[in-house]
């Protein structure tokens, strides 16, 4: 009888097929805190690792004990949603603060003093400080910057394609703003990533509206 013996390129592509519908078939791997390692809800906390500005997915107990510890590795990240009360800034102190496009978001680093702002660029987000007589004179015409805490909350800003969106925010926002940007970014000029950030800024909305019904 003849033996049929599959071609070294066959076995390869049949070892694909394999691993890829193995991978397919396979559940997705919950979520764990990464300082006890529990599994987590898909809704959960996170700390800021300050030193590597980083997200880090707790759980509730992980929240408060870590992020109080003395030496300060962690801050916890308390969610907030809500918008910029009153008018928009008008477009002259907008680009007092010296950021060249209508998307960013701008936090207190270290104890506070600091401002910086992030935007998109083809590179990924770019960091640049903020003049410090713009951002106090911002602060002056809307008072609800002036208690951002630092590092874990922004004021998160889209100012594009006649959009005039000013979002008070946890970092934790910003970082899944980012994260939409740096998987979507296509080209010079992002391609199809921006209907992902209108998706993005549809969903803060809702969730800022549903909570000034609450």
């Amino acid at each position: 009888m003849t033996r049929l013996v599959a071609s070294p390129g066959v076995g390869r592509a049949l070892a694909r097929l394999r691993a890829f519908t193995a991978a397919e078939a396979a559940p997705a791997r919950a979520e764990r805190c990464d300082i006890c390692g529990v599994p987590l809800p898909g809704e959960h906390r996170h700390l800021l690792e300050r030193a590597a500005s980083r997200l880090r997915c707790a759980c509730v107990g992980c929240a408060i004990t870590a992020g109080g510890r003395a030496d300060d590795r962690f801050r916890a990240v308390e969610p907030r949603c809500e918008r910029l009360a009153g008018a928009s800034p008008s477009d002259a102190r907008w680009q007092a603060l010296g950021i060249p496009i209508g998307l960013a978001f701008l936090q207190r680093v270290g104890d506070g003093a600091e401002v910086i702002a992030r935007y998109p660029s083809p590179a990924g987000l770019v960091r640049s400080p903020v003049d410090p007589e713009a951002w106090s004179a911002l602060v002056a015409d809307y008072p609800a910057l002036d208690p951002l805490q630092p590092e874990v909350e922004a004021l998160l800003v889209r100012r594009l394609h006649g959009a005039r969106d000013h979002y008070l925010v946890s970092i934790d926002e910003c970082f899944r703003l980012g994260g939409i940007l740096r998987r979507g970014w296509r080209g010079l000029g992002g391609g199809d990533v921006w209907a992902e950030v209108d998706r993005f800024f549809a969903q803060l909305r809702s969730r800022a509206d549903g909570a000034r019904r609450a």
